[in-house]
């Protein structure tokens, strides 16, 4: 499909946020449907749950 790993993805050498949408499918090797259940848990073992990181917010107390 592609030249790409998801281990490149992975480690975020891929800009996904600047390519065309049809592109990031094929590099990801999926679909706008999602992943199968075998397929989406081989991904969650290379690149584990889904999370956000919470950002920090400044102290905004000015009495």
């Amino acid at each position: 499909m592609g030249d790409i790993s998801l281990e490149q993805i992975k480690n975020e050498s891929i800009d996904l946020e600047k390519i065309p949408i049809e592109e990031v499918f094929e590099k990801l090797k999926c679909t706008k449907e999602g992943l199968s259940t075998a397929e989406g848990e081989e991904r969650l073992k290379i690149f584990g749950p889904n999370k956000l990181e919470e950002k920090k917010r400044a102290n905004s107390s000015s009495s």
